[in-house]
């Protein structure tokens, strides 16, 4: 009974060692071949639009918050507003400051999901690309070192000027 496990254990592990050797691996930067992509560069453009025309509105926000805020101020200081007169004018500085606040959110929350719908075709073309270079030179698995999830990796192909060739890109050196 002992040598027919002894046995199939060696005959189990000869089969995992194959089976290990005929595994081919890649690895490349997508971030570096994106950033080399003019769909990205197009997108970056049509961002910093948006970014600026945020910005402008924003900038009117403020410009309008402190000049209130400066006109309280000098009457406060010059003794013509009641203490009524105050609080409301205080609430109402909190409520532009709340309305500041919540459009700087806005802003950033609209500014990636442009980003996200502007790059999901990029994305979704070099991961077709990704894998058709995989299929083509026989890798089993392709890993993007972008990510920083990989601490170590035994030998493997850097395919990343295989996948930049594939979209008409070159690699600076």
């Amino acid at each position: 009974m002992f040598k027919k496990l002894l046995i199939l254990s060696i005959f189990m592990s000869l089969i995992s060692l194959t089976s290990q050797a005929q595994q081919k691996f890649g690895h490349m930067n997508s971030g570096n071949i994106m950033e080399l992509m003019p769909e990205v560069k197009l997108a970056d453009a049509k961002l910093a639009v948006l970014d600026d025309s945020l910005g402008v509105v924003l900038d009117t926000m403020m410009a309008q918050f402190r000049h209130n805020y400066n006109t309280a101020l000098k009457s406060v200081n010059e003794g013509t507003m009641s203490k009524l007169q105050q609080a409301e004018v205080e609430k109402q500085l909190n409520d532009d400051q709340t309305k500041i606040n919540d459009f700087q959110k806005m802003a950033q929350v609209m500014i990636g999901q442009r980003r996200q719908a502007l790059l999901a075709p990029v994305i979704n073309k070099l991961n077709t690309v990704i894998v058709e270079v995989g299929k083509e030179n026989g890798y089993s698995f392709i890993f993007d070192v972008s990510s920083g999830s990989m601490l170590y990796v035994t030998e493997s192909d850097d395919v990343s000027t295989l996948v930049a060739a594939k979209l008409g890109l070159t690699l600076p050196k």
